[in-house]
């Protein structure tokens, strides 16, 4: 199946600040966000992803500043315009957490 929308085409790449935030859930990488990884993204946004479904090479997200480095994209396409995954079924607690370590990720 091709994949019908490419995450980051076209935008740049961007890192939330590590300071100065208050976060709601107090996610870490190991904690929580690994797993959500792993279960909506890396099967495309990996670099050991086999077969990357029209996912751009280099458009990864397997270590923690992979996700930061590409949080810009990820928020716009994951928790506001909702098209990835492709096929959806992320639940809102999920999204809000998301958005929650997005904003306010725990220090390296």
């Amino acid at each position: 199946m091709l994949l019908l929308f490419i995450l980051g085409c076209g935008e740049e790449p961007s890192r939330p600040s590590d300071s100065g935030c208050s976060s709601a859930y107090g996610l870490t990488w190991d904690g929580w966000v690994k797993g959500f990884m792993t279960t909506y993204c890396l099967a495309c946004h990996s670099v050991e992803s086999p077969e990357r479904r029209g996912a751009p090479v280099g458009v990864d997200f397997d270590t923690r500043d992979d996700v930061l480095q590409w949080s810009g994209p990820i928020r716009t396409r994951v928790i506001e315009e909702q098209t990835m995954p492709v096929g959806g079924g992320i639940i809102e607690d999920d999204l809000l957490m998301l958005e929650d370590f997005l904003d306010c990720p725990e220090s390296p």
